[in-house]
């Protein structure tokens, strides 16, 4: 499930496929829905070609999400599943995030995830501080 904020998109990957495509959505407070019909899109992004270039780039950024999503399920061992997600949210040689939001995201124990932690430091491939983790050797990491 997925909590949208104000300006977030839904749908765009369905926009121009021709089978229907079924969506629940549940408001938690009054708001706006704006639907746009494939035909209008359509439309706009003939006149103003820059409409397209970000519709492309809004489903680049969902598809490398979601590879990354599939990654991080599909690697089997929890060293794997750290490792893939540090990987792909490292920014400028670190990522930040709580043990316990993490273990739920990757479907791990806290006790697992703890055990990763230290199987991956202990190779030298990262560094803990508290909720910060450094990614000393990216090479390596992407290898676990």
């Amino acid at each position: 499930m997925s909590v949208l904020e104000p300006g977030d998109l839904f749908g765009a990957a369905a926009l121009f496929h021709e089978e229907a495509y079924a969506v629940t959505l549940t408001a938690q407070r009054s708001c706006t829905l704006l639907l746009l019909p494939q035909a209008l899109v359509e439309d706009l992004m003939a006149r103003f070609p820059q409409v397209g270039r970000n519709y492309v780039a809004y489903l680049s950024g969902r598809i490398r999400f979601l590879s990354g999503k599939i990654e991080t399920l599909t690697a089997g061992h929890v060293e794997g599943k750290l490792a893939q997600y540090l990987l792909a949210h490292t920014r400028e040689g670190w990522a930040e995030c709580s043990a316990t939001g993490l273990a739920k995201r990757l479907g791990v124990g806290r006790a697992s995830l703890y055990r990763a932690f230290d199987t991956l430091t202990q190779l030298g491939l990262i560094r803990r501080d508290g909720k910060r983790i450094q990614v000393l050797n990216e090479a390596g990491l992407s290898q676990v």
